[in-house]
C-alpha cells in the first residue's frame, strides 16, 4: 500500500500511518505470543521509487510456557 507522490499525494497519509501505527501498538499488546519469525537481516524489502516497504513480514505464535 501506497500513499503516492508529488501532486498526487494521498491527503490522508499521515492519518493513515498514525493508525497503522497504532494498530500494531495494539496487536502486540494484547497478543503478546505473536512474534517475528524471522530477523530483520531475513526480511526482504520492496524498494522501488513508489512503494517502500516489506514484502512480507512473518510472525509466529510463541508458546506461553
Amino acid at each position: 500500500m501506497s500513499f503516492s507522490k508529488g501532486i498526487h499525494f494521498c491527503i490522508g497519509a499521515s492519518l493513515g500511518r498514525q493508525e497503522a501505527q497504532e494498530a500494531f501498538a495494539l496487536l502486540a499488546t494484547q497478543y503478546p505470543p505473536l512474534a517475528p519469525a524471522a530477523s530483520l537481516d531475513e526480511l526482504e524489502w520492496q524498494d522501488s521509487l513508489p512503494h517502500r516497504g516489506l514484502k512480507a513480514l512473518p510472525v509466529r505464535w510463541a508458546s506461553l510456557r
